[in-house]
């Protein structure tokens, strides 16, 4: 199962994707809004954990 986790913290991205992979999960990353709707689109991963609060455009 493929997760697209959004976060542009360094630190907690790498938390969360380790985590996630001790767990057996393939893991994509995006830092920003707009790669992580471009991440979306091209990877189609079977979930997303956003970070609410990146700043820029609303989708």
């Amino acid at each position: 199962m493929k997760i697209l986790t959004i976060e542009d913290d360094p630190g907690r991205c790498r938390g969360i994707s380790f985590a996630l992979q001790q767990e057996g999960y393939e893991i994509v990353t995006a830092a920003t809004k707009q790669s992580g709707w471009e991440l979306f689109v091209s990877e189609q991963p079977d979930g997303v954990l956003p970070d609410l609060n990146l700043p820029g455009r609303h989708r």
